[in-house]
């Protein structure tokens, strides 16, 4: 029971196609898990992370977990079909039969995996506007640190000032104090000198 050639050309093309996708698919696991760490990174390097943040992480984590398990078993599943397939007596039948025992032909396995590819690449690119909002997040607060740094600064210069100005001050009432009190004994005295001269006189 020879496999026709022209049924064997299509199954290549078709197993090869599952392989592209299914390698696609590991890249896209790779970008997705790089993407997380820069987000960690990010929010690690982002003082008082707000929690939305945070949950976001969390999320995302999770998802990655999620699709990871998801293609391990989608890949397993076309790992056992194609294994099947190869020792499967009237092999020209494969794709009425359905492979391995799953139901699933080669081409709803094919469309499988290009649905699961469809979702982690709106899953990397959620990822990547969510480190956007992040980076620009962490500009913002760098932009109000450091505006901070430099109201502190005047502050502090303003606070070297006042002693300076404190000191003037001081010794502006110094002074009026002194010319208060001679110009008191000056006024004491002249009265003083008025009763003496009304009374002599």
């Amino acid at each position: 029971f020879e496999q026709p050639l022209g049924a064997r050309g299509a199954g290549d093309v078709s197993d090869a196609s599952a392989d592209a996708a299914a390698a696609e698919i590991e890249g896209l696991l790779k970008r997705l898990g790089l993407v997380n760490d820069r987000m960690v990174d990010a929010a690690t390097r982002t003082p008082g992370t707000a929690d939305v943040l945070t949950h976001t992480l969390a999320r995302h984590r999770d998802i990655l977990q999620e699709f990871s398990q998801e293609f391990r078993r989608v890949k397993s599943t076309v790992t056992a079909a194609n294994e099947h397939a190869r020792l499967l007596a009237g092999a020209h039948r494969r794709d009425n039969i359905g492979l391995g025992g799953t139901g699933l032909s080669q081409s709803q396995i094919h469309q499988q995996l290009l649905r699961e590819r469809s979702g982690l690449q709106s899953a990397t690119n959620a990822a990547d506007e969510v480190i956007s909002q992040a980076q620009s997040q962490a500009l913002a607060l760098g932009q109000q640190r450091s505006l901070l740094i430099d109201i502190d600064s005047k502050v502090g210069s303003v606070g070297q000032k006042f002693p300076v100005m404190n000191s003037i001050m001081t010794s502006i009432r110094r002074k009026k104090s002194r010319e208060q009190l001679i110009l008191s004994a000056v006024v004491a005295s002249c009265l003083l000198f008025i009763i003496i001269y009304w009374m002599n006189k």
